[in-house]
């Protein structure tokens, strides 16, 4: 096998994986559920936040301590926490 783009392929393995996912069953996420081995055409619905941040003086924060530890990282969340 070549390790080359070819159009045919690439259109052939798109094909074959918008197949997988023209029928996808949406069940409830449970604290039991197995996420280990998800089917391609499977979704899990649940409730859940998500939240992505970039502190700048994150460096800082973490390095208040001599070492970066248990005392800075309390810290740190509790700055989180309130802002």
């Amino acid at each position: 096998m070549s390790n080359n783009w070819k159009y045919d392929r690439a259109k052939d393995a798109i094909d074959a994986r918008i197949k997988e996912v023209e029928a996808v069953t949406v069940v409830d996420y449970k604290r039991d559920t197995s996420v280990t081995s998800i089917p391609k055409n499977k979704a899990y619905r649940m409730d859940a936040v998500h939240l992505y941040v970039d502190i700048l003086n994150l460096e800082g924060m973490l390095e208040s301590t001599q070492s970066e530890g248990e005392t800075c990282h309390k810290r740190t969340l509790r700055f989180l926490n309130l802002h």
